[in-house]
């Protein structure tokens, strides 16, 4: 009994040491230096946000984000985690900004605040070439993929609700499900439609629109010392031309 009782004791003092432990490695990830900027992505989202194969962040946004940490002073500090994560770490104060090709919605309204737009675009379907789809009318009740999450998740919920949605975390992932054929279209950015379109064969871009989006950097509610900075940053990289000069580097080559 007293060999038992004091394995009980044992276990106790391990299990708290075991949750100090992990609260401290909670509370040293969210530590940072003050003149960095932090921002939470989901780097599968070419040519938005993507690893690179030199292994390295790349993309417009990506880009963009470090013209404006330029512009605050500030070293930019990448976190890449899948796309409601990155959603809920700048709710939660635990990023900056999170920057993932984000549409300014008004459900997200009320839980971060947003930058001014710094992109528009529209959600659009791709279908294999040779597909009977050729109009977005005939998604009604067709087999979808979307990236979990995003507006075109949203929107297919919303619009489509006959259609069998299947759900990824990436974004790349919706056209292996295209190409294995468990999936007759996918629903998303324009953007990224056409660089799936260059990248991948066999591939059709219905052109006809279902939605339009503006993109915006989004903050912890009620941060309006950031959000002003970055409204100020973003108008400065407009103005100076410098915004042009990454737009054409992404979307005019």
């Amino acid at each position: 009994m007293k060999t038992e009782g004091k394995m009980k004791k044992i276990a106790k003092t391990l299990m708290i040491i075991l949750a100090l432990s992990m609260l401290l490695a909670v509370v040293s990830a969210c530590k940072r230096e003050e003149n960095q900027l932090v921002m939470a992505t989901n780097a599968a989202f070419p040519p938005f946000e993507f690893i690179n194969d030199d292994g390295d962040f790349d993309g417009f946004d990506v880009q963009l984000a470090g013209a404006i940490a330029k512009e605050l002073g500030m070293e930019l500090v990448i976190d890449d985690m899948e796309f409601t994560a990155a959603l809920a770490a700048v709710t939660a104060g635990q990023a900056d900004v999170a920057i993932a090709a984000i549409t300014i919605r008004p459900d997200r309204l009320e839980t971060m605040d947003f930058s001014t737009p710094y992109f528009e675009t529209t959600i659009v379907a791709i279908v294999p070439e040779g597909s009977g789809i050729t109009h977005p009318d005939q998604l009604e009740d067709a087999r979808i993929a979307v990236q979990f999450g995003t507006t075109s998740d949203i929107f297919c919920e919303d619009y489509l609700p006959d259609a069998i949605v299947t759900r990824l975390n990436r974004a790349p992932d919706t056209v292996l499900e295209l190409q294995d054929g468990r999936v007759d279209a996918i629903v998303i950015d324009r953007a990224v439609a056409d660089e799936f379109f260059r990248e991948y064969p066999g591939l059709k871009i219905i052109d006809e629109p279902l939605g339009s989006e503006s993109y915006g950097i989004a903050m912890q509610k009620g941060n309006t010392e950031l959000l002003n900075k970055i409204n100020a940053a973003l108008t400065k990289l407009k103005q100076s031309g410098e915004y042009d000069s990454i737009f054409a580097t992404w979307f005019e080559s």
